[in-house]
């Protein structure tokens, strides 16, 4: 699993039945979606600590000795002061979750490794949590170290 999705997907409520879903606010078609819905933004920084024990421990009893592992999107790139922060809360969350959940294994790699995506689509190298081949090298590196330690 990774961190994409609690750094940038906001909640949605159809305020006629009380559904809800969450997703990244620019992949929406908002013409298309009913007016009844509205947008409520991110959830709640002083809530993710709850959600992700809530769901780590939901994770330990159905699947006990499993190995989970979180890839933190490096927030380099994202020049939006809201998303850095946000991506140090959530590093700072799972690193402290994975003490207490000894199956959850947290995998980031330092910001000096972490390079833009160079490929001929500018529209794709602009976006921040677009990467370089170098840095998904990276990426598979760290996990792979991550899968070697837990079977040694």
């Amino acid at each position: 699993m990774d961190s994409f999705s609690e750094l940038t997907d906001q909640l949605f409520l159809n305020q006629t039945n009380n559904s809800r879903f969450l997703a990244n606010y620019g992949d929406v078609d908002h013409e298309l979606l009913s007016k009844d819905f509205k947008c409520l933004g991110l959830l709640e920084e002083s809530k993710l600590f709850k959600f992700y024990d809530i769901f780590f421990e939901k994770i330990k009893q159905i699947y006990p000795n499993i190995p989970l592992y979180f890839i933190h999107f490096s927030i380099k790139l994202d020049e939006r002061g809201k998303f850095k922060n946000r991506g140090k809360v959530i590093l700072g969350i799972i690193n402290k979750l994975s003490q207490k959940y000894t199956f959850l294994q947290s995998i980031f790699i330092d910001d000096q490794l972490i390079e833009k995506a160079n490929s001929n689509n500018e529209e794709y190298n602009n976006l921040p949590y677009h990467y370089s081949d170098d840095t998904y090298r990276c990426y598979v590196e760290k996990f792979e170290e991550s899968l070697l330690n837990a079977t040694s």
